[in-house]
């Protein structure tokens, strides 16, 4: 299974399944709806056609259940809804496919109607949950707009939202049923600018992967914390161009004061247990061990282990250029390696507020466990 980007450019979003002998493509799902199917009400007039919503992040699969899930993003234009009225299902979602048809069981959508490009497309993690006394199958997600979501990966039915985040301002709730209560003065306009929280990269972005520790009961969330003006512009499709309507500044770059951390988060509850800090935004992955460590990097070029349980910096290592990768852990002839890549993508970095004066690298570091 394999999905695409493009939600800048006005896509229709999908992903497909393709059989691994033959190279046949078996099923291809939509994640905007076309005219006359479930769904397509949620766009105004013809907007469906433009309507973004792309897959460009992994799946993740229960084979106890036979269930896909899979994310969407976005919906286009990225920062004019006037276009799209209505809350443009399947962007923003969590969709849970039958992996043999394609055909779609259930959606929960994360951000209705998403004028600040926060996509859903981060991590997913399955999990034993305990939800009012009863153990059910559970999936928690880290979400880009800044909240932590539980589910019940069987049903969809919304279970639990915290902010993840220490700077949430688009939002000023969340209502019984999962859906956010959107902070008027927050909401992109042709001027003034409004400075967002978090900004267009998150949160948690979907780039990065976090981790999880089921012994302890914790995920591992590399977090940008990091604000943007946005501004709502023009919307006018033309194929092949980008069709945004709209823009953001990433005002924390400039100033310097983005910041990030790693996150410990108790899943059945949705609490930070502990907080890693570090000057710059974490825009590498998360990788936990059975032994207790929690490896990322940063953007200064320094490799990190800290104590899974509590977030204690135990080794730190300078490889070079900024840590944009996920570290790997690997076995071989019974000893145990660590693998993980340097060199800074400094476009992303500085829209989130990086440092992109970083030598850019572009080396593999190994290292004995």
């Amino acid at each position: 299974m394999i999905g695409v980007g493009g939600g800048e450019f006005g896509v229709r979003g999908f992903f497909d399944a393709y059989d691994v002998e033959t190279g046949e493509r078996v099923w291809r799902h939509y994640t905007v709806p076309a005219a006359g199917e479930p769904g397509v009400e949620t766009w105004s007039g013809t907007s469906y056609e433009t309507g973004g919503a792309p897959s460009w992040t992994y799946g993740a699969y229960d084979p106890d259940l036979d269930v896909l899930y899979w994310t969407t993003g976005n919906p286009s234009p990225d920062w004019n809804g006037d276009v799209r009225l209505g809350d443009n299902l399947f962007s923003d979602s969590v969709l849970a496919i039958d992996p043999n048809t394609g055909e779609r069981l259930w959606y929960f959508q994360f951000t209705p109607h998403d004028i600040w490009d926060y996509d859903g497309n981060t991590h997913l993690f399955l999990v034993d949950y305990e939800h009012e006394g009863e153990n059910i199958k559970g999936l928690v997600q880290a979400n880009r707009n800044g909240f932590y979501y539980a589910l019940n990966r069987e049903t969809g039915e919304f279970l639990r939202a915290t902010s993840y985040v220490e700077q949430l301002n688009w939002a000023t709730s969340m209502e019984p049923n999962g859906r956010p209560v959107v902070n008027p003065e927050m909401v992109p306009s042709e001027e003034p600018m409004v400075r967002i929280c978090p900004g267009a990269g998150g949160g948690m972005n979907g780039s990065v992967t976090g981790a999880l520790n089921p012994n302890l009961g914790l995920t591992f969330i590399p977090v940008i914390e990091s604000c943007n003006q946005m501004e709502k512009g023009l919307s006018v499709f033309v194929e092949g161009n980008q069709y945004t309507g709209g823009t953001f500044i990433p005002v924390d770059a400039q100033d310097g004061s983005a910041y990030g951390h790693i996150s410990a988060i108790d899943y059945q509850t949705g609490e930070v247990v502990w907080r890693y800090k570090d000057p710059e935004p974490i825009m590498a992955g998360v990788l936990s061990t059975e032994g207790g460590l929690v490896f990322t990097g940063s953007q200064d070029g320094h490799a990190l282990a800290l104590d899974a349980e509590t977030g204690e910096m135990l080794w730190r290592f300078r490889i070079g250029g900024g840590i944009r990768s996920q570290p790997v852990a690997y076995q071989l002839d019974g000893e145990t390696y660590l693998a993980i890549a340097s060199g800074n993508f400094s476009g992303i970095a500085g829209a989130v507020g990086g440092n992109t004066m970083l030598p850019e690298g572009g080396h593999l570091f190994i290292f004995k466990l």
